[in-house]
């Protein structure tokens, strides 16, 4: 009986291994996602975006408690 191929890096059994450009396992069909770029670069300008109305409000607070 053949053996599922196990994922080196999760462990998981897999269908298919992705690896980088110099030829490392990153990871395997299980434990990866892919993600609509667009839609991934309109999160991290969101996520840039909060964070500036957080320190924003952080700075307007200590100045309040000053």
């Amino acid at each position: 009986m053949i053996e599922n191929p196990i994922c080196p890096v999760c462990g998981a059994e897999c269908e298919t291994i992705y690896k980088d450009g110099d030829g490392n396992v990153i990871a395997c069909d299980e434990c990866i996602s892919s993600r609509d770029s667009w839609e991934w670069l309109a999160d991290e300008k969101e996520a840039e975006q909060d964070e500036r109305d957080d320190r924003k409000y952080q700075e307007f607070r200590d100045e309040e408690i000053v």
